[in-house]
């Protein structure tokens, strides 16, 4: 499974949230997508998910803590970004 096409994906998925929305990264993907991933291979995948948003590089998405299983929460800004 290539893990940075599914990093890929989920940057791209988080156009589809709308503003104001809090999500996890599991929320990015269908079911059928997310279940036959590691778990090794998901908290990678949260890392480096989580290090893209911090550094600014998946747009309108901000950190937003973690939720009750310890997954890191994001939240879409009602603010979209000028083009």
């Amino acid at each position: 499974m290539d893990l940075e096409q599914l990093l890929s994906e989920a940057i791209e998925a988080t156009k589809t949230v709308l503003p104001g929305q809090v999500f996890v990264l599991k929320s990015l993907f269908e079911g059928y997508k997310w279940e036959p991933i590691s778990n090794g291979n998901k908290r990678y995948l949260g890392q480096r998910f989580k290090k893209e948003v911090i550094a600014g590089r998946v747009p309108n998405v901000a950190y937003y803590g973690k939720a009750a299983n310890n997954s890191s929460k994001y939240i879409k800004n009602n603010k979209e970004e000028e083009t």
